[in-house]
């Protein structure tokens, strides 16, 4: 990585740092416990555990026959660890060439920087993604629901709003149950 790299990869981490980590930490009952901040997305949903300066770890779960985009990062580098299902991985190799590889429980794949890559749910999935904090890193090449790259702003309200109003109602009921 040379040094124009280096400077946009640290501007990338932090405006993710700035757009996601409040609201990720608000998920959080202590600074220790992992947060239970949900993405919606077309073919499932990701659940967003953690993210600092070093690392974001999600939960990903894809349904039965959908897909992700046919996608590319600049700079972010993904490892993926099937914990349910099946998924076949698309993978731009070192010629261009797109390469299929199947993924069972027990099984996973990193991303590489700079590669094509596409995840297909042969059945329901769910994987664990440790990857650099580079959230909105994302180019789309094609994508079922017309999503453009970058960040989705919509993907975020829909849940962030209803967990609001969801903690708001939790701690108007434990105030009742106080008295």
């Amino acid at each position: 990585m040379d040094e124009n790299d280096f400077k946009k990869s640290k501007e990338w981490i932090e405006k993710a740092l700035s757009d996601y980590k409040q609201k990720i930490d608000q998920q959080k009952s202590h600074e220790l416990v992992l947060s239970s901040y949900m993405v919606t997305k077309p073919w499932g949903h990701e659940i967003w555990l953690e993210l600092n300066e070093f690392y974001a770890y999600k939960v990903i779960h894809m349904n039965e026959g959908f897909q992700s985009s046919l996608q590319m990062h600049e700079m972010k580098v993904e490892a993926n660890y099937v914990i349910d299902g099946e998924a076949e991985v698309l993978l731009e190799d070192d010629s261009g060439e797109m390469k299929s590889f199947i993924f069972k429980k027990g099984s996973g794949w990193v991303v590489p920087r700079g590669k094509k890559h596409r995840v297909i749910a042969k059945t329901t999935y769910t994987a664990v993604e440790v990857s650099t904090p580079h959230l909105d890193d994302v180019i789309r090449f094609k994508d079922d629901a017309n999503r453009v790259s970058g960040k989705i702003d919509d993907e975020h309200k829909k849940w962030w709003l209803n967990d609001v109003a969801r903690f708001e109602n939790e701690s108007t009921n434990e105030q009742k149950n106080d008295s």
